[in-house]
């Protein structure tokens, strides 16, 4: 409130300066004729503006400026932080990155592992299966041998009979023979 007062205040003793600034030249312009250049216009014009409006357009100045700092103070401020966000961000992001990747080696190294032991069971899955095959094997072969041997017995036991057969053929026909003369003898 006070600085109200003291701004109208001012205001009305600017004014009256104005007034009495302005009555001063317009008396001394009528004593004096003088040309007026556009300098000396804008000078005065810049005169009249800084007595009737200097207080505030200082005021309005020096509340810029300050506006401005602590703009200028936040924005580096903001920067700072955001900076300090980022990085902080940053590392852990990294972090996640190497625990990813220490997961990731440890799945590898898993894996590997898995497989290795898949690799060497199949291995000794295969040994087995030969060892089998080969048992296998030799007991077929076995019996195929032993199979051969009764067929050749068997054959040899046949062929034996057939010749003592044919050994009894040839005693039934001597016999015939005989049996023959005999009665061819009896006639």
């Amino acid at each position: 409130m006070k600085k109200e007062t003291v701004e109208h205040k001012s205001s009305k003793s600017s004014q009256q300066a104005l007034t009495e600034g302005t009555n001063k030249d317009q008396v001394a312009q009528k004593s004096e004729p003088r040309d007026i250049s556009e300098g000396d216009e804008r000078g005065v014009l810049g005169q009249v503006r800084d007595l009737l409006f200097g207080d505030q357009a200082r005021d309005a100045d020096q509340r810029m400026e300050a506006v401005e700092a602590r703009l200028t103070t936040s924005i580096a401020q903001v920067r700072f932080e955001a900076r300090d966000r980022i990085e902080i961000l940053s590392k852990e992001m990294l972090e996640r990155m190497d625990k990813i990747e220490e997961r990731l080696s440890a799945q590898e190294a898993e894996l590997h592992s898995a497989i290795q032991n898949s690799l060497q069971r199949m291995e000794g899955i295969q040994a087995e299966l030969s060892e089998r095959l080969v048992k296998e094997t030799k007991d077929l072969d076995e019996r195929i041998t032993d199979g051969q041997q009764q067929t050749l017995a068997y054959v040899d036991r046949a062929v034996g009979a057939l010749e003592k057969a044919k050994a009894d053929r040839d005693a039934l026909a001597r016999l015939f023979s005989r049996m023959a003369s005999r009665l061819e003898g009896d006639e």
